[in-house]
């Protein structure tokens, strides 16, 4: 059984390396099975297909990164360390991916992939407005600012994130997700806060 463990384990970490690099489109379940070093057999008694993979990165992903960022929000910390781990958190869950991957989980090709996104994109939406009108009740954030400008500011981050004229002026998605997500930051903080 551990050695079937062990398989699982490769399939997701080679699948992970390879969506990260290519996409989901781009990455055929014979090239996760080379370098996971299995069988289709072995692919196939874990996962249905490669979207069912590609789902279950996703999850864990999206998982972890609401415990770091929950970590970070219940933590002691003064509100502006907590947007500089904030930050952070972000720069390295962008680090390695591909424009590819981010066009494939915004498209709807994949719906079940798109369909899980696009519903934690909205709840991790709603889990930031708490926070950050605490933040704003709190004097971090300027009172002058909506919550609701906020809001519909980082729904344009999304989309700014699969724009291909923004996407042609960074070296890769890493550097122009952390340059939104500083500038939205740096961008809300009150002016005793920088």
């Amino acid at each position: 059984m551990q050695d079937l463990n062990a398989k699982y384990v490769d399939i997701v970490k080679a699948g992970k390396e390879l969506f990260w690099k290519f996409g989901i489109k781009k990455v055929n379940v014979a090239e996760i099975c080379h370098k996971a070093e299995v069988s289709r057999a072995t692919f196939y008694k874990y996962f249905e297909n490669k979207e069912k993979l590609a789902l279950y990165i996703l999850k864990s992903v999206v998982d972890n990164g609401i415990l770091d960022y929950s970590k970070i929000m219940n933590s002691d910390v003064d509100f502006p360390t907590k947007i500089k781990m904030t930050i952070q958190l972000k720069l390295e869950g962008s680090k390695d991916l591909s424009q590819e991957f981010l066009n494939d989980i915004y498209k709807d090709e994949f719906f079940e992939i798109a369909a899980y996104f696009n519903h934690e994109k909205e709840e991790s939406l709603k889990r930031v407005m708490n926070d950050y009108q605490q933040a704003q009740f709190d004097g971090h954030i300027r009172m002058d600012l909506k919550p609701e400008f906020i809001l519909y500011i980082m729904n344009k981050i999304h989309e700014m994130i699969t724009d291909k004229n923004l996407t042609v002026l960074y070296e890769n998605p890493s550097d122009k997700i952390g340059e939104i997500v500083r500038f939205f930051f740096y961008g809300i903080l009150s002016r005793e806060e920088r």
